[in-house]
């Protein structure tokens, strides 16, 4: 594993909510450095890339991680391309294929395209639009919940009654 990308990788899991609240993130100031620590990491991580550093499974899901918390849809092709080798190199692991299904998700809605899994949640409910063609089985498959678990998910953590 490379442990200057681990590095970068757990500071980015620091920088994430629940690590941050959602709350301090609506202070511009807090949510402008945030995101200079974001796009250094992702900086940083992109040199890894084109110096060939990545070697194992790991390397790239930490890598597709980094790419996944970025703010373009370039990012999040990223993230996903990322994912693929990592699924490619270590097909088991459930993270990974998570992964895969969420950063395909972020970048199909972000290009103003259905997302496939139902991964992504805006607030207190599940971005749309989902395509309705992914099956729950389909999403089994990379480690997602069916949408009726994930939207029932969504209003335990907010407290949201029926």
């Amino acid at each position: 594993m490379n442990n200057e990308l681990k590095e970068i990788y757990e500071a980015d899991q620091n920088d994430q909510p629940p690590k941050i609240s959602w709350e301090k993130l609506q202070d511009p100031k807090i949510a402008k450095e945030r995101g200079e620590r974001i796009h250094q990491r992702m900086a940083k991580t992109r040199e890894l890339i084109d110096k060939g550093e990545l070697k194992e499974a790991t390397d790239y899901y930490h890598a597709a991680m980094v790419f996944q918390h970025g703010q373009l849809p370039e990012d999040f092709k990223l993230a996903n391309e990322l994912a693929i080798k990592a699924m490619e190199l270590d097909p088991d692991d459930r993270e990974i294929k998570w992964l895969y299904a969420a950063s395909l998700d972020r970048y199909l809605l972000e290009t103003g395209q259905p997302q496939k899994y139902g991964t992504q949640f805006q607030e207190w409910k599940l971005r749309q639009p989902i395509d309705p063609n992914i099956t729950d089985e389909e999403r089994a498959k990379y480690g997602v919940p069916p949408l009726a678990e994930a939207e029932k998910r969504i209003k335990e953590k907010y407290g949201i009654k029926d």
